[in-house]
């Protein structure tokens, strides 16, 4: 009696672990968003050097430039994540005043306007260094990335961003 007890449980334990080992095999690896560190390491990895066939220079060059831009980016980026945390915490209460929320929504825009500006100088002076083939790989790249081709797979499925690279075709 004790054997047949023993030999259900370990055909019960042997199911379980089996169908745990096909789940977990089954499971894709959730997607990561692409962070503004990634950005900052990418010249460093292999695959986007030898795309855009940097040398040696063109990439201390380029960290170079990365450093400064991100150095100050990553400034306003605290002070905004400063400024949203306040409007929340505005927000929250049970009488928010509408015009510390406007101002606070305003100093938000103005900062995730400079941190755009800042990319877009960053792009202008990494323009500078590359060659006229380099460039035209790196807009390529930058094209797919601002077009949501890259980022689509971290999108809900019901989610259809359109390609904003691209002018509206009309109907």
């Amino acid at each position: 009696m004790k054997t047949k007890v023993i030999i259900l449980l370990l055909i019960i334990s042997l199911g379980i672990n089996i169908g745990l080992i096909v789940r977990l095999a089954g499971q894709k690896p959730k997607p990561r968003r692409i962070q503004a560190r990634d950005i900052k390491k990418g010249w460093r990895h292999e695959g986007l050097r030898r795309r855009l066939n940097l040398d040696e220079n063109q990439l201390k060059a380029i960290e170079a430039i990365q450093a400064t831009t991100f150095e100050k980016i990553d400034i306003i980026r605290e002070t905004l994540e400063l400024k949203r945390a306040e409007l929340l915490n505005i927000l929250k209460e049970p009488q928010p005043d509408k015009v510390k929320i406007q101002t606070l929504v305003k100093e938000i825009a103005n900062l995730q306007t400079e941190i755009e500006l800042g990319l877009t100088e960053n792009i202008l002076m990494m323009k500078k260094v590359l060659t006229l083939e380099q460039q035209q790989q790196f807009f390529e790249l930058l094209k797919r990335r601002l077009s949501g081709k890259e980022i689509k797979r971290f999108l809900p499925k019901h989610f259809k961003p359109r390609n904003r690279c691209e002018p509206e075709k009309k109907k």
